[in-house]
């Protein structure tokens, strides 16, 4: 009897065992990796990306952006920008070398420039104010205040006036009109600027879990396992990759289609958004657009290559996730009297990257492009530190690399306090230029007026730092400092004008800052434009790289080959303000480079009813918008 019964004791102690072992490994199963497929892990992790606890874009920044708007702040911060001309790769001469750093040079007087500000925000009680500092140095800046209540935006520069100018948001048509920028009645602009949240982007639970099981769950189904892989990194992240040919990708396109051809939840729903963006009631999409999609993609010819996804978790959150694929650029471009096409293919590889600690988020998105000889890259860093405090850090920055030609970078830092109230105090309106008040006529008077003050302030600061005052200042290199690294790379690489196998891309490069001001032009456009071939003549010592200034019209683009002996100084013909002007080029026949600029008066219809550029007085404005404070 005892052993049976210490037989049942035995039996019931491996049946529980077993359920135990069974139990355990449902849980790993069900709460871990472990047993998973890599295709289960790649969904898994996928799926993770938007549950609340493990969601890729966290609620702390959620929370942060929801506190900015309802919770005044103080803030500090800065702007600046660092461009750099990059010495070629595949030249050594000394031309190159002293381009580059002319180039460099000037674009000195960009980078040492920066924007500083501070101030006070209360976006709840739709009002903020910003004093703000552009140094050129450290001993020449020009301050000027900014100011925003309500629907009222103002500048204030005490060089100029103690008044705040600023506009009223209301009435914005008529205030266009006033401010001489036509305005037709097809141009739909709204009487008042406002950004509005778009509800339709909104996506409620029972979407995301349509959306999942129509679209994603269908797809990674029908996808058989020997498509993913699983790799452990040395951080102890691991990555599971899914890697498609072009083929494939087609055919899921067709799937996904086909699906969302009998969809009418999701057709609603591109139609809701696309709806509330343009303000129309038309439909974007049908069935019957989708399946003439379909239809076209069939036929569609794939050409080779594969994509390539990877998400990355570390610790059961996903901190990278990663798409590679190829991109072909078809380049169309004319080369004097012949139209050529070039193809190349990019290895595209965009990638999104998490660091998420305790109290600091950094996310980094990167776009490279790379065809194994040319390398481009662009890159954003967003990054929070402090960011679930009452002190919070924002840094913003955009970097970017084009070849092996100019590298640049813009940054963006702010210093966020919150507090309790901030003491932002309405406008004086007594004391207030608002241009909405006033008449078309006095507006410009008034304009006419400030401009000549802003403009000598500007001189005297760029004579004080030495940067040319052609150039404007030195916040134009910020945009175009790129194109002037371009235009360097282009007259120094070593076969600018002396070898014709130059690419499209370079000589399009070359001739689009002179092509800009094809057509008819004002004298003054015309006048810069002189100056822009004038200098570009004295920079070289090769005849063939010159310019020529004539009174020809060349139409359409007339042939002319480059000149084989040095132009010396251009003489261009007489420009008058407010006469205009046509512009026309004519190229060199077998490079296809500019080689000549034509200039030629157009008659004017009625001289008579232009308006001067400039009004040559400082006399008060008639309906007295400032007094006789405004004088030169």
């Amino acid at each position: 009897m005892k052993k049976h019964k210490g037989l049942k004791i035995l039996i019931i102690v491996l049946v529980i065992l077993i359920v135990l072992v069974i139990a355990t490994l449902a849980l790993l199963y069900v709460f871990t990796d472990l047993f998973k497929t890599n295709k289960q892990l790649f969904a898994k992790y996928i799926a993770s990306m938007t549950n609340e606890k493990t969601a890729f874009f966290t609620t702390s920044l959620q929370e942060y952006k929801n506190k900015k708007q309802i919770t005044p702040y103080e803030n500090s911060g800065s702007i600046t920008a660092n461009i750099n001309a990059l010495q070629t790769s595949n030249s050594s001469s000394s031309i190159a070398t002293d381009s580059t750093v002319q180039i460099n040079n000037m674009l000195k007087y960009g980078n040492d420039t920066r924007i500083n500000f501070s101030g006070k925000v209360d976006v709840a009680n739709n009002r903020d104010e910003q004093d703000i500092n552009i140094f050129y140095n450290n001993d020449v800046s020009l301050p000027f205040k900014y100011k925003h209540v309500g629907d009222y935006y103002a500048l204030q520069a005490d060089f100029v006036l103690p008044n705040y100018i600023g506009i009223e948001n209301n009435n914005i048509p008529e205030l266009l009109q006033k401010l001489g920028i036509n305005v037709t009645t097809s141009a739909q602009i709204p009487s008042k600027l406002e950004i509005q949240e778009l509800q339709s982007l909104q996506l409620s639970e029972e979407e995301i879990t349509h959306l999942i099981n129509n679209y994603v769950t269908p797809v990674l189904e029908s996808l058989s396992e020997d498509k993913f892989t699983k790799t452990k990194n040395q951080d102890n992240s691991v990555s599971y990759n899914i890697t498609l040919t072009m083929e494939e990708i087609k055919n899921i396109a067709i799937q996904e289609l086909q699906t969302l051809s009998q969809d009418t939840v999701i057709i609603n729903k591109i139609n809701s958004i696309y709806q509330e963006i343009s303000n129309s009631t038309e439909n974007l999409i049908t069935s019957e657009i989708i399946n003439n999609i379909i239809a076209n993609l069939q036929e569609y010819n794939t050409e080779d290559g594969e994509v390539s996804i990877t998400i990355t978790q570390i610790n059961g959150k996903v901190n990278k996730i990663e798409f590679i694929f190829p991109t072909s650029v078809s380049t169309n471009m004319s080369l004097g009297t012949e139209n050529t096409t070039n193809k190349d293919i990019y290895e595209t590889t965009f990638t999104i990257t998490k660091d998420e600690t305790a109290s600091n988020l950094t996310y980094n998105i990167e776009l490279l492009l790379d065809n194994g000889e040319q390398q481009s890259s662009a890159e954003i860093e967003m990054s929070y530190n402090n960011i679930n405090t009452n002190s919070v850090v924002e840094n913003h920055s955009i970097t970017t690399t084009i070849n092996d030609i100019v590298n640049m970078k813009y940054n963006f830092s702010n210093n966020v306090v919150f507090a309790n109230s901030v003491g932002i105090v309405d406008f004086d309106l007594n004391n207030t230029i608002i241009l909405n008040n006033y008449k078309q006529e006095d507006i410009q008077i008034f304009l006419s007026q400030l401009g000549p003050i802003i403009a000598k302030k500007n001189e005297e600061q760029m004579q004080e730092i030495g940067y040319p005052t052609e150039l404007i200042n030195p916040i134009f290199l910020w945009v175009a400092g790129p194109a002037l690294s371009i235009y360097s790379y282009n007259m120094t690489s070593g076969a600018l004008l002396e070898n014709n196998n130059l690419s499209n891309m370079q000589v399009t490069s070359y001739n689009q800052q002179f092509l800009q001001y094809e057509g008819t032009r004002t004298g003054a456009q015309v006048r810069t434009l002189v100056n822009v071939i004038n200098t570009h003549n004295t920079s070289t010592t090769n005849p063939s790289e010159q310019i020529q200034i004539t009174t020809e019209d060349y139409g359409e683009g007339g042939a002319l080959p480059a000149p084989t002996t040095m132009l010396g100084s251009n003489q261009s013909p007489a420009l008058v303000t407010g006469k205009n002007y046509k512009v026309t080029f004519a190229y060199d026949p077998t490079t296809g480079y500019i080689t000549a600029c034509g200039i030629t008066e157009v008659a004017s219809e009625s001289e008579n009813n232009s308006l001067n550029a400039i009004v040559d007085n400082s006399s008060v404005v008639s309906n007295g918008i400032v007094n006789s404070s405004l004088q030169n």
